[in-house]
C-alpha cells in the first residue's frame, strides 16, 4: 500500500500490517498508520442504529416555525415537496435522492454487508 505522509508529503510503501501496528514516516517521523482493533460487530451496530434512526430523522418534524398565531411544522420530506409544486422537479428529485434515499441505501447495505 502506497500513502503519502500528510506532513511532509513523502510517498511510502508500506508493508501489511498486524494488530496493533504504528507505521511512522521515515523523513519526519509522523504517525502515518495505525491500526486499532477495528470490531465488525461494533461497526454493525453504529450501522443498525444509524439505519433505525433515519426513520425519524425522516418523519419528526425538522424545524417548527411560530409567528402571529400561526404554526409551520417543516419535515425534510416537505421541502421536496415544496419544490416539487414550486415547478422544480429535477431539483426535487435530486434532493429527494440525496437527503432522503440514498442515506438509507448505504446504511442498509451496510448492514447487509457486515
Amino acid at each position: 500500500m502506497t500513502i503519502a505522509c500528510p506532513d511532509c508529503g513523502t510517498l511510502q510503501q508500506l508493508p501489511p500490517l498486524r494488530r496493533w501496528d504504528i507505521a511512522v514516516c521515515r523523513r519526519c517521523s509522523s504517525r502515518l498508520e495505525r491500526v486499532n482493533a477495528r470490531s465488525v460487530s461494533a461497526a454493525l451496530a453504529c450501522a443498525l442504529s444509524t439505519l433505525l434512526l433515519l426513520f425519524p430523522a425522516n418523519l419528526l418534524t425538522l424545524l417548527e416555525l411560530r409567528f402571529a398565531q400561526h404554526t409551520v411544522n417543516i419535515r425534510l420530506a416537505s421541502g421536496v415537496i415544496g419544490l416539487w409544486v414550486d415547478g422544480w422537479p429535477l431539483l426535487a428529485a435530486l434532493v429527494c435522492a440525496s437527503a432522503v434515499l440514498l442515506p438509507f441505501i448505504r446504511y442498509l447495505l451496510l448492514v447487509l454487508g457486515t
